[in-house]
């Protein structure tokens, strides 16, 4: 479906920033019930999960390639709000927390 396609390369683009269901809603016009149901659909998995995977390879990558920046300066670079949500979706995806 053309509007997912135009949605996860918005997403891709600005995952650091609020990719919520409301926020996309609103940005493209359709209903948060549609869009939730659509994209799950497409990406097979619900969509906080898909977004918070997106910025976590972003954390690892950043966190691999630089040893003097901090793990939260990181959750908070790449979205996170919560660093507990980010240590949980971190370890979701690694199997292990970021800690140096």
């Amino acid at each position: 479906v053309e509007i997912a396609s135009q949605i996860l390369q918005y997403v891709d683009r600005n995952y650091k920033e609020n990719c919520s269901i409301e926020e996309l809603s609103q940005k493209f016009n359709y209903s948060r019930g549609y869009l939730t149901t659509l994209l799950k659909k497409v990406i097979g998995e619900p969509w906080p999960d898909f977004v918070n995977r997106l910025r976590v390879r972003y954390a690892h990558n950043r966190l691999t390639k630089d040893a003097n920046v901090s793990v939260d300066d990181v959750a908070i670079e790449c979205g996170f709000n919560s660093m507990m949500t980010f240590y949980r979706a971190y370890k979701k995806v690694y199997q292990k927390t970021p800690r140096r």
